[in-house]
């Protein structure tokens, strides 16, 4: 796999992630595997079996064995509900070398019975903090920020319009429902992302506010060039609840132009042409996952 389809992947990854609890109300002492192993994999092993993980909210909670390969980031994000990409990148950077690259292969025995999606990401959690001496807390602070705001007040673009109630959207984590031919497919809520030819990305966002949009956005991470790699903080004052579109040049380079090399316009462009709204640099309060201790697990 090259370096850019590398990337993608794992962009991919941290966007689904999104569609995740971000903090648990649970104890989670009780919620543990039946049964589980990890073991060193191969630094090529590609990364499988989470898809559960990554199914933006439409996957079915997983029953049976699991069999997981990957690096602890994407773990550790799924058992800790880190929910953007900007998160993501500090959290690995402040991981031990041998944490942020080498990959396991975990297989793991859910408990019989109805547990849900929370109870997994739980069960995670505490393998993780049992098998790697995992701990970790959750700290705020003040950061520098993009914030959102409206490019000229009282108007916005074409592509973003109130959400109408009528005819609805599937909410993420609903049931999938079986596909009748003389009905459309329901339209589900939330994030939807498609990678066309030349590099441009779709993204739509059905009945979301300003703030969640500014999550959904966070998750696409570099990709968004002239974002840089700040959080994103609504300042528009819109209220409710928005459908909106956008279409832009991926941008590996994160340049502020609002026209890329590839002829599409690049995100801040297509941000302020399409849906009336700009970023602008300021400050504002930032939430962080800090791992305290991490280590090397004695093989099973």
């Amino acid at each position: 796999m090259n370096r850019k389809a590398r990337r993608y992947e794992l962009i991919s990854l941290t966007v689904c992630l999104l569609f995740l609890p971000i903090h648990a109300q649970r104890s989670t002492t009780a919620l543990t595997f039946e049964s589980a192993s990890v073991k060193p994999a191969a630094p090529d092993a590609p990364m499988e079996g989470l898809g559960f993980m990554i199914a933006l909210g439409r996957a079915q909670t997983p029953h049976g064995l699991l069999t997981m390969t990957g690096a602890l980031p994407p773990l550790i994000m799924f058992a800790y509900g880190v929910n953007d990409e900007v998160e993501a990148r500090a959290m690995r950077a402040r991981l031990p070398e041998w944490a942020q690259h080498q990959k396991y292969t975990i297989v793991a025995r859910p408990p019989e019975g109805s547990q849900n999606m929370e109870d997994i990401r739980l069960m995670l959690r505490n393998l993780l903090e049992d098998r790697f001496a995992l701990k970790a807390h959750r700290e705020n602070h003040t950061g520098m920020v993009n914030l959102l705001s409206v490019a000229k007040p009282g108007v916005t673009g074409p592509n973003l319009k109130p959400h109408e109630t009528t005819p609805g959207c599937l909410k993420p984590g609903s049931p999938v429902q079986e596909s009748v031919p003389s009905k459309p497919s329901p339209v589900l809520c939330g994030l939807q992302i498609n990678r066309k030819e030349g590099g441009i990305m779709h993204v739509s966002m059905i009945d979301v506010t300003l703030p969640e949009a500014c999550t959904l956005f966070d998750g696409l991470g570099g990709v968004l060039g002239g974002r840089g790699m700040d959080r994103m903080v609504d300042a528009t004052g819109l209220t409710g609840h928005y459908d909106m579109t956008l279409d832009f040049q991926i941008d590996e380079a994160n340049a502020p132009q609002t026209t890329s090399d590839g002829g599409g316009p690049t995100f801040t462009g297509a941000l302020e042409k399409q849906l009336g709204l700009r970023l602008k640099k300021g400050t504002g309060q930032i939430e962080d996952l800090i791992v305290d201790h991490i280590a090397q697990t004695t093989p099973d």
